[in-house]
């Protein structure tokens, strides 16, 4: 797969993610222990070039990918509510991008907490998103 076919691939899942959550009310994500698992971000880096650290989330259509890297790990669902409310915040304030309905190989689209919290107020708002890295 190209490059291009793999980032157009992930936005159309993140989309989806943007929709889907805002008909559910329901957002996934995995738990090791007491904490959300985190990656590094492929496309996100600190002040110092360090990858930025990153929480994959998931709609329910796409909850399979997640169960893909679930091996170890406990598949969490929050309320949309909460995740607007409680997580969007803290992520941003601690430097956490956002992954949305990444596949089993851990690849799709990333952004910004503050952006994410922009497109679900435009989606719900019915207006058009637009995605883009």
């Amino acid at each position: 797969m190209t490059e291009m076919k793999l980032q157009i691939d992930g936005q159309k899942r993140a989309e989806k993610f943007i929709y889907e959550v805002l008909e559910t009310d329901t957002v996934y994500y995995l738990k090791r222990g007491e904490n959300a698992e985190t990656t590094e971000s492929h496309n996100y880096a600190d002040d110092e070039g360090n990858p930025s650290p990153i929480i994959p989330f998931w709609s329910k259509t796409f909850i399979s990918y997640a169960r893909k890297w679930a091996d170890d790990l406990e598949i969490q669902e929050i309320s949309l509510d909460s995740f607007v409310k409680n997580w969007i915040k803290g992520m941003n304030e601690d430097g956490v991008v956002v992954g949305l309905n990444w596949d089993q190989n851990g690849i799709g689209y990333e952004c910004d907490p503050i952006d994410l919290l922009e497109f679900l107020s435009q989606a719900e708002e019915g207006q058009t998103i637009s995605l883009s890295n």
